[in-house]
Formats: structure tokens, C-alpha cells, sequence
């Protein structure tokens, strides 16, 4: 969070410093509030020129947080073509990461491990007997640096277009600090904000924006959805983008409108 506020030019602040004046009437008590008018709005979000099947869900893991809301548009041919195929959901990072690579053409677990990042021994060891299972890879044959494999099937991601959502009362530089860390995943991050608690972020709408992060306002009164500003186009890491599809898909095949999470001490947390 010292990074962004340093980012946008400010003081770091005390805690609960932008709550810290009088509570304005009209504003929302809980936080969860704010979900239900969010989930009801965000499929606006999209892009009018991408026609697939949008899909709200709260707590996707992405590889690298969890957003409150994502919204997904999924192709649909490459949904039915996987369908047809008889193929599950792929929702492992370096999984993803390699069948990535063997669709560019790598053959060669040690062409695979340069590509990917991943070492040769855990490819030979997890990654490829495992979508070799999931019917993805022929097993691994050959030594050394010869050894390889030749796809079975080639992944095709299915997000045509992935939002994500982080909503706070009045937090917004959390807010920010946290959607940033999801805009590798998604084509649009945004942060959404009570509107009665939001006038120093909306003052900083535009420097947000240049972080790569949207601002949306929610109203208590009216559950109405304002986008405040549009985030600064970018282009998302290719993998981790395809790894929330997947995600989002796992869900939906499920009938789940939310990420898995399981209790710890009392309380509840949301796996990544």
C-alpha cells in the first residue's frame, strides 16, 4: 500500500484515515452490501464488441489474489471444442504455463523449462505426467535434453475477456494496492468504492486510472453502479489470464457462483 499512495503522490495515511470523518447519511454499513449491486452491474463492464457468454462470479482465485467479483465473457466454441473433447477445466498455474508453450511448438522438456521458468525436474516429474493423465501431452519419452512430447490437444483460451472487481467502503488505497495485483489476470481491474465516502479517490481518479485500475462508485440509497474512470488499457500476462478462465469455468461446469474457501479458526478463507 506504501507503494501505490508514493505512487499517487500522497502522505502515507493512519489507519482509517479517509473513514475518519463523520459518517455521511445514506452510506453503507458493511461492505458485503456493496456485492449485491456490483454482481447485478458489473456485466456492463464488458466490451460491447465481445458477444460470449458473461458469467459474474465472487472469489475466483487468480495467481496472485482474490478479487471480490469477476466478470467473464468465455468463447463459446472454444468451450463446446473442449466440451467435445472431453477436457476439464486445466485451473494449475504451471500446467497452464506449459500447455501454453507446447501450443507455440516447444517440444523438448528442456525447451519447455526455458520458456516457462519451470526446472526440467519438475516437469518431468509433475507438470507433464499429470496433463499427460488429463490426456493434454503424450508421456514423456526420451533422456536428457532430448526427452519430449507431442501435444495431444492444443489449449485454446477460453476468456475472450476477464474484469475483475475489488470493493472497499472507503479503504480505496488498499482497494488499489490490491486490484493492481490482479490487472495480470484480467483485461480490466477496477476498484469499487462507496460513493459517499469516495471524494478523495474520485480526486484521484485519473492517477489511479494510469495505475491500470478503474474506479467505480456504488450508491446506498439506489444500488446504482457509476464508473467513475476506465482503467488504462494494458496487455495481461497470458497465462495467469488463461489460468482465471479456467477458473471461471470450473465454476460455472460446478453450477458455482463462488471460489472455494474453508474455515480456519473461526473464520473463513478463500483459497489462491
Amino acid at each position: 500500500m506504501r507503494q501505490v499512495t508514493a505512487m499517487l503522490g500522497l502522505a502515507a495515511p493512519h489507519l482509517d484515515e479517509v473513514g475518519a470523518t463523520p459518517e455521511r447519511p445514506q452510506a453503507f454499513r458493511w461492505e458485503q452490501d456493496m456485492i449485491a449491486p456490483l454482481v447485478g452491474s458489473i456485466a456492463q463492464l464488458g466490451s460491447p464488441d465481445v458477444t460470449g457468454a458473461r458469467h459474474v462470479l465472487t472469489e475466483v482465485p487468480t495467481v496472485s489474489g482474490v478479487p471480490d467479483i469477476v466478470m467473464a465473457e468465455l468463447n463459446e466454441t472454444a468451450v463446446a471444442a473442449r466440451r467435445s473433447a472431453g477436457l476439464r477445466p486445466v485451473v494449475d498455474y504451471s500446467q497452464v504455463r506449459t500447455l501454453l508453450v507446447v501450443a507455440d511448438g516447444f517440444r523438448t522438456v528442456t525447451a519447455m523449462s526455458g520458456a516457462t521458468g519451470l526446472s526440467v525436474g519438475h516437469l518431468r516429474g509433475n507438470v507433464l505426467p499429470a496433463l499427460a493423465t488429463l490426456g493434454w501431452v503424450t508421456p514423456v519419452r526420451g533422456r536428457g535434453a532430448a526427452a519430449q512430447v507431442d501435444a495431444v490437444h492444443v489449449l485454446q483460451p477460453l476468456g475472450d475477456e476477464l474484469v475483475t472487481v475489488e470493493a472497499k467502503k472507503s479503504a480505496w488505497q488498499r482497494a488499489v494496492h490490491q486490484a493492481m495485483r490482479h490487472t495480470g489476470s484480467a483485461d480490466s481491474s477496477y476498484i469499487a468504492l462507496d460513493a459517499a465516502r469516495a471524494d478523495v479517490a474520485v480526486e484521484q481518479r485519473a492517477a489511479i486510472a494510469g495505475l491500470g485500475v478503474g474506479v467505480l462508485l456504488v450508491d446506498s440509497p439506489t444500488g446504482q453502479v457509476q464508473v467513475a474512470a476506465r482503467p488504462r488499457a494494458h496487455v495481461p500476462d497470458r497465462a495467469a489470464h488463461a489460468v482465471l478462465a479456467e477458473r471461471v469455468w470450473q465454476l460455472v461446469l460446478n453450477g458455482q457462483t463462488a471460489g472455494p474457501s474453508y474455515p480456519v479458526f473461526g473464520r473463513t478463507l478463500h483459497a489462491v
